[in-house]
C-alpha cells in the first residue's frame, strides 16, 4: 500500500498556511481555530479552498445530495478517508480506526468535528450499501458516508487532497488505494494527513493539533504516554 503527497500539491500550500497561523499570537480562538484571520493568511486559506476543496456533489448514506465543500467541510474540523464497502483489508481496518476516533472525540463529534468516509466504488456503493456499512461500523451522528456520481469525480478529489499514487496503474487499483486520513480545520487553514492504520489515539492527537491553536497543543511526555482508552481501562481494572 502506498501513500503519496505530491510536493506541489496540498501539502506545500497547507504547510505554509499552518506555519503562518502558528505565528498569530494574541488572536481570540473559537472551538475550531482562529476566529479572526486576515491578510496573507486569509489569502492562503482561500487558496486552499479554491485549489484543493472542490464543491463536488455526492450522495450520502441516506440518499441525500450534498456538496463536499459547502455542506461537509466549510467552517468545520474534518477527518476524511477513502474506502469502499466490499473492501476486506485496508478499508475494514481504517474504518475501525475511524470508529475508535469517533469514540475518542466524544461530544465534539457532530458539533464542530465531522468524520467523512468517501467510497471509491460508486458502481456498487449506493446509499443502501453505505448505510449498511456505516451501521456495521457503529457510526454515530457526525460521521457521513458518501458515494460519488462517478469514479472521475472521486479521483479528482483524491488528487486535490494529495491522496493518490503517481503510478496510474497502482492508483486505479482499488485493492491498492492509499490508506491515509486527511485532517483539516477549514476556517483556520490547518491541514495535515496521517496513515489510517496507526493507533487511533495518534489520529486523535493529530486531529487535535489542527483543532487547537498551537499554544494549546499537548506536548512532551503527555503525548507519548497517551494510550488507547481500552488499555487504560485494563490497567485500572488490574
Amino acid at each position: 500500500m502506498t501513500a503519496v503527497v505530491r510536493p506541489y500539491g496540498i501539502a506545500a500550500i497547507i504547510g505554509a498556511a499552518m506555519l503562518a497561523l502558528g505565528g498569530l499570537h494574541g488572536l481570540r480562538h473559537s472551538d475550531h481555530g482562529d476566529a479572526a484571520v486576515q491578510g496573507p493568511v486569509a489569502r492562503r486559506i482561500a487558496q486552499i479552498r479554491d485549489r484543493h476543496l472542490p464543491n463536488i456533489e455526492f450522495s450520502d448514506h441516506e440518499g441525500r445530495s450534498v456538496k463536499f465543500y459547502d455542506d461537509l467541510v466549510r467552517d468545520k474540523v474534518v477527518a476524511i478517508n477513502f474506502m469502499y464497502a466490499s473492501c476486506s483489508k485496508t478499508c475494514a481496518l481504517s474504518s475501525q480506526n475511524m470508529a475508535s476516533l469517533q469514540d475518542e472525540l466524544g461530544d465534539r463529534l457532530g458539533r464542530n468535528v465531522a468524520l467523512i468516509s468517501i467510497s471509491l466504488d460508486p458502481e456498487h456503493d449506493d446509499s443502501t450499501a453505505l448505510a449498511a456499512f456505516r451501521a456495521k461500523q457503529g457510526a454515530k451522528t457526525g460521521w457521513t458516508f458518501l458515494s460519488p456520481r462517478n469514479v472521475a469525480e472521486v479521483t479528482e478529489l483524491r488528487r486535490k487532497l494529495g491522496v493518490y499514487d503517481p503510478d496510474p496503474a497502482a492508483d486505479g487499483d482499488l485493492s491498492n488505494h492509499t490508506g491515509m486520513i486527511v485532517l483539516g480545520n477549514e476556517p483556520a487553514g490547518r491541514w495535515t494527513m496521517i496513515p489510517s492504520l496507526v493507533n487511533p489515539v495518534r489520529i486523535r492527537q493529530a486531529l487535535e493539533r489542527v483543532m487547537l491553536p498551537p499554544d494549546q497543543w499537548p506536548r512532551g511526555q503527555a503525548v507519548i504516554d497517551a494510550v488507547p482508552r481500552e488499555d487504560s481501562e485494563r490497567s485500572v481494572k488490574r
